[in-house]
């Protein structure tokens, strides 16, 4: 066995050790750190079914443009990292952004009693965890549950476009702040735009008033996290040209609509870190907006839909046909693309039963000037290496892997 991969596994059960031995304590000590060193820190809560993340990150960027701010790590957002989030802030911090998820019916409740928000945010509410919640209406209560946890006073940040997300809105004990595209949104976004290679232009219409912004994000659909941001700002008593100047540079978290544009010229856009169903056309309709010799998109396993699974990959497949020139299916579903390809274009649908055999594909495939979305779910299949093979010798291409970091930043890749 190699040096590394021993070191790698030594630290991952140092980890687990760890947790299993802090995990406890550190839950039981946070609410005491709070209440004795954090008595003026005001908690900001996210969660929704997409885009608490990168909400998140924008939010801790405006903040941090006036306040000492805090933020939770990456996508943790279970009861132990809200502990250790908590614990990790320093005395005299203004504002702490922390997401919150959830993972099945009472799965919230610790979580958000310990966070104790001064304001609420949610971004949307769609289907997820589909084998955990009997509906959506039962996905929406769950969530509701950061709203109703809100301190007295406390502030409601909704989407207005979502009804579910605004039907919340009845157990916020203070202010709401609404945002969307719809006319009613207190924070409303409008002529919205892709801006290829740049990110997109838009404006955020505010009590009468039009400003103009722009952020390196890239989709249209991502408008909403600028949006509850801003709004977020806004509650915080920030106005809106500044929350616009402190976002104007905001990369998107690694597997987020991020680019990563290899040595030799391909576009790789990387949306892998979660694929439910309901969010596919986004960013595949995206793909229109980059000019390319050639685009292909990569679908992994897709996740949270009810019925005929054969359905719901032909019905994206064909979607996907109309942006693209090529899709290759990845994993335990590669199987349905001989089926899906008799009705399709001839030559526009392949199927690989695992991630190396599609990384030997596109190696002898792909050119200079190709464009490529990866879609699918990290934790499943870790479609990165697709687009880190093309500038490092990936030396890992196992299939089963529970490590919930990106390949990025994994010593065995």
């Amino acid at each position: 066995m190699e040096p590394r991969v021993i070191i790698d596994r030594a630290r991952t059960a140092a980890k687990r050790v760890a947790k299993a031995v802090y995990r406890w304590p550190l839950i039981w000590a946070a609410p005491v750190y709070r209440k004795v060193l954090l008595p003026q820190t005001r908690f900001i809560g996210i969660t929704g079914s997409a885009g608490k993340t990168t909400t998140k990150d924008l939010t801790y960027e405006i903040l941090r443009s006036r306040f000492r701010a805090h933020k939770s790590f990456d996508t943790n957002n279970q009861l132990f990292t809200v502990a250790r989030t908590m614990i990790e802030i320093r005395p005299g911090t203004a504002y702490c952004v922390q997401e919150v998820g959830v993972a099945g019916v009472g799965s919230m409740d610790r979580a958000v009693r310990l966070l104790a928000p001064s304001i609420a945010v949610v971004t949307t509410v769609q289907n997820e965890h589909s084998s955990a919640f009997p509906n959506d209406d039962a996905i929406a209560e769950e969530k509701a549950k950061l709203v109703r946890a809100l301190l007295p006073g406390g502030i409601a940040v909704l989407n207005a476009d979502d009804s579910r997300a605004l039907a919340m809105a009845k157990y916020a004990p203070g202010q709401i702040v609404t945002f969307g595209l719809g006319p009613d949104a207190d924070v409303r976004g409008a002529a919205v735009e892709a801006d290829w290679p740049h990110g997109i232009r838009f404006e955020v219409h505010h009590r009468g008033e039009a400003h103009s912004g722009v952020a390196a994000l890239h989709g249209t659909h991502l408008i909403y996290c600028i949006l509850a941001a801003v709004a977020t700002g806004i509650a915080a008593g920030i106005d809106v040209p500044q929350c616009l100047a402190a976002i104007r540079d905001f990369r998107t978290p690694l597997g987020r609509m991020s680019v990563h544009t290899t040595r030799s010229g391909i576009v790789f856009v990387r949306d892998d870190w979660k694929a439910p169903l309901w969010s596919l056309a986004y960013p595949i309709e995206f793909m229109s907006n980059i000019p390319a010799r050639r685009k292909v998109l990569i679908l992994g396993t897709i996740a949270d839909y009810r019925g005929s699974s054969f359905s719901r990959y032909r019905d994206i497949v064909k979607l996907a046909l109309r942006h693209v020139d090529e899709v290759v299916m990845v994993g335990p579903h590669a199987g349905k693309a001989e089926r899906i390809a008799r009705q399709m274009p001839a030559g526009a649908v392949r199927g690989f039963p695992d991630v190396k055999s599609t990384g030997e594909y596109l190696a002898e495939t792909l050119a200079p000037g190709d464009a490529v979305l990866l879609k699918g779910s990290h934790a499943a299949q870790h479609l990165s290496r697709l687009a880190l093979m093309f500038d490092s010798n990936v030396r890992c291409w196992r299939e089963q892997c529970d490590k919930e970091i990106m390949c990025d930043a994994c010593a065995l890749l």
